[in-house]
């Protein structure tokens, strides 16, 4: 998901890269296998695994405000993942790396690609304003709400370029703005100015995230050597849940 967003391709580099590596190190992957506690607990008795470690990641945080029935709510992790339902007045709660990579992914719908913006510079079919134009003006109009800062966990150089992108597609940042409800009609949110309903037809939440560890937690006092890792420990970013795997294999190879 993190590579859907545009100019975040190259995670799947590192999604290849990583897959690869466990290859080139014999590492036997089970796909398409539910780890449940009970299968795991059997192959533990029977001699297969000595050690169990738990990398279930995390899950996307639910609203705490109030929603009304109907309303169409969708979970940023959804729509990155290429679920429909999302219709042109969209308002994303949460203004993270998530909130900010799924309003940019937004901001793609009825644009020009670029191999057809090319050929219309090229070819001068169309004034160089009206291009600019066909670049950056979508078919859905997009606001993003934080209680804080947008883009508050994003790095310096990185979010510079991520919110300048923001406001050339016309992105409607609110900073220091709280969700108070969800209506059919739209948000409704509180700040320094008071109270105001933003109109929506798609609402998407991008509230955070939560460690799974249900697996952790069923298996915790019924095995000896366990233990978690990655996201399902904390949720933090890619490159902890990376360092947190590399500790461990260092520590069970110690």
């Amino acid at each position: 998901m993190a590579a859907i967003p545009p100019g975040r391709e190259d995670f799947f580099n590192l999604d290849a890269y990583l897959l690869n590596a466990c290859i080139n190190k014999n590492v036997k992957i089970d796909f398409n296998v539910n780890a449940t506690a009970e299968k795991v607990i059997a192959a533990v008795a029977d001699g297969r695994f000595s050690r169990v470690v738990i990398a279930t990641g995390a899950v996307p945080l639910e609203a705490s405000f109030p929603i009304a029935e109907g309303a169409n709510v969708l979970q940023a992790w959804d729509v990155l993942k290429g679920s429909g339902g999302v219709k042109d007045e969209v308002v994303i709660v949460g203004g993270s790396s998530v909130g900010v990579g799924t309003a940019l992914l937004m901001t793609q719908f009825g644009t020009l690609d670029n191999e057809t913006l090319h050929f219309l510079y090229l070819q001068k079919a169309e004034p160089e304003a009206n291009i600019y134009r066909l670049a950056t003006e979508g078919c859905k109009h997009i606001t993003l709400v934080e209680t804080e800062r947008i883009g508050g966990d994003i790095g310096l150089t990185t979010r510079s370029s991520m919110l300048a992108d923001l406001k050339r597609f016309k992105v409607n940042g609110m900073n220091n703005t709280k969700v108070l409800e969800v209506t059919k009609d739209g948000v409704i949110v509180e700040n320094a100015e008071g109270r105001k309903l933003i109109p929506a037809d798609t609402v998407i939440l991008a509230l955070g995230s939560a460690s799974n560890n249900e697996l952790y937690q069923a298996l915790k006092g019924k095995i000896e050597k366990l233990h978690v890792i990655g996201d399902a420990a904390r949720p933090a970013k890619a490159l902890n849940a990376i360092h947190m795997a590399y500790a461990e294999a260092a520590r069970i190879s110690g």
